[in-house]
């Protein structure tokens, strides 16, 4: 997968020394930003890796005139390595003979280890940078390991979450509740119809509510609060493409906003009411597999049919 290098939310933009694991060091182009640390070859705009920040075991300092990290202790002392070094003057990286067991440095500037988890996207890969300074290493090491330490937990959180919403989804799905949303719906649908038939039956001559529009009127409450409490439930469990993608979910938005607005405001007109009541029946289209598919399949061959 191609990782192009970011643009935006740049913490860091450095050109470092980097171990390879042949031991021979080479510039590279090095970008961090808060959730990521990318690394480049110079002059180019594609990461040959990456290191996710919250896959950061430690981050430590180490002298660049110690041993070569890794490197074995019996290779051939003699044998000469190459040390590709970047030229502060015309930013191209020049080589140098080293020893095979030691690094020799001019300097006294140190080299940033950071270790990363063996479970995570690198399996525990080790990586060398050499820094310009002294400083500068010290304070990417205290960075690094706080950001990772920030990083470990919001990734702890967000997988807490996930794994609630994975619960979620489950019960939401299952067949008793979508069974029982079900038979809410049409216990709905058959009360709207019965108001539909004997309309008189639900206010007085004075024009107030009879004990059936009372009941009317608070089963519509409990219908209001029953569907919005399982609109937020699928909204949770689904969010957020999951739940766009599906065209039922916009129906229920529609129609649980309508019923939750004529609560607040009851300014909506009856018709629209009596509307909204009537279409809830057609959200069973969207519970039963079946009867989804149905109406997919016709609603696909309406185009068809009428050219």
């Amino acid at each position: 997968q191609i990782t192009q290098l970011p643009t935006e939310g740049i913490e860091g933009d450095e050109i470092f020394e980097m171990l390879m694991l042949d031991g021979t060091w080479y510039a590279r182009h090095v970008i961090w930003t808060l959730q990521h640390i990318f690394i480049a070859r110079t002059e180019e705009k594609i990461a040959v890796d990456t290191i996710p920040i919250a896959e950061i075991s430690v981050v430590n300092t180490i002298e660049s005139s110690g041993q070569v990290p890794g490197q074995m202790a019996d290779a051939k002392k003699n044998e000469p390595r190459k040390l590709v070094r970047q030229n502060t003057n015309k930013g191209l990286p020049c080589e140098q003979n080293v020893d095979t067991l030691a690094l020799k440095s001019a300097d006294s500037s140190l080299t940033l280890q950071v270790v990363t988890i063996p479970e995570g996207f690198n399996s525990g890969r080790t990586y060398y940078f050499r820094m310009h300074s002294t400083e500068q290493s010290e304070k990417l090491a205290s960075e690094f390991n706080a950001r990772a330490i920030k990083a470990k937990q919001e990734a702890e959180m967000k997988s807490r979450i996930e794994r609630t919403q994975d619960t979620v989804r489950v019960i939401f799905n299952s067949f008793p509740a979508q069974s029982f949303a079900g038979m809410l719906i049409l216990a709905n649908f058959f009360i709207s119809i019965a108001n539909a038939q004997t309309p008189d039956a639900l206010v007085d001559n004075s024009g107030d509510l009879t004990e059936r529009g009372v009941i009317d009127l608070q089963m519509n409450l409990m219908f209001t609060y029953v569907f919005t409490f399982e609109l937020a439930f699928n909204l949770f469990a689904n969010w957020r493409q999951r739940f766009l993608d599906n065209g039922w979910n916009w129906l229920d938005v529609v129609i649980v906003s309508v019923s939750v607005i004529d609560l607040i405001i009851s300014s909506v007109p009856d018709i629209m009411i009596k509307l909204m009541r009537a279409i809830r029946v057609i959200r069973l289209f969207g519970r039963i597999d079946a009867l989804s598919k149905m109406v997919m399949a016709v609603t696909a061959s309406i185009v068809p049919m009428m050219n």
